[in-house]
């Protein structure tokens, strides 16, 4: 069966305030500076990673395995501050910077340093209202059941 996504129906303003109500539950604390952890040499895959690079040997270029969901945010959306959370995102967590590679037979791990990353943007505000949904989940579908490439990333959109 391929992915439908689950699209999540969040005003602007409510998203806002549960980031602020979980920053006031840590009690203002600040993450911890993360160092970074030198990566010398082929990096063995984790079972999940060996079990997906597996199941995509035995079915090249399927979308079965996707978690698809989409978020949508009524309201005043700050491009540029969403996307620097995202950019911001994918500096903290190398699992957004993985992809696997064949070395002799072998899958590997390579984590990739970080960059911006290349989020497409669709308004659909100048479509009708009766429309836009529609347009929302086919453009969300679409996108769910679109391959990922393992070797070469990024494994996320």
């Amino acid at each position: 069966m391929e992915p439908t996504p689950q699209i999540v129906d969040i005003p602007a303003e409510k998203l806002s305030l549960l980031v602020e109500r979980l920053k006031r539950k840590q009690g203002g604390a600040r993450l911890p500076q993360l160092r970074p952890v030198e990566r010398t040499g082929l990096l063995p895959l984790s079972f999940s990673q060996q079990r997906l690079w597996f199941l995509e040997q035995l079915e090249p270029n399927t979308s079965f395995y996707n978690l698809p969901w989409a978020l949508r945010v009524r309201g005043r959306l700050l491009r540029n501050v969403f996307s620097a959370s995202i950019d911001e995102l994918v500096w903290r967590h190398e699992s957004l910077r993985t992809r696997f590679v064949e070395r002799e037979g072998q899958p590997h791990q390579v984590v990739d340093p970080p960059r911006a990353a290349a989020l497409p943007w669709i308004d659909l505000s100048g479509l009708p209202l009766a429309v836009r949904d529609g347009e929302l989940l086919r453009e969300a579908t679409c996108e769910a059941r679109r391959p990922f490439d393992l070797a070469r990333g990024p494994l996320f959109r």
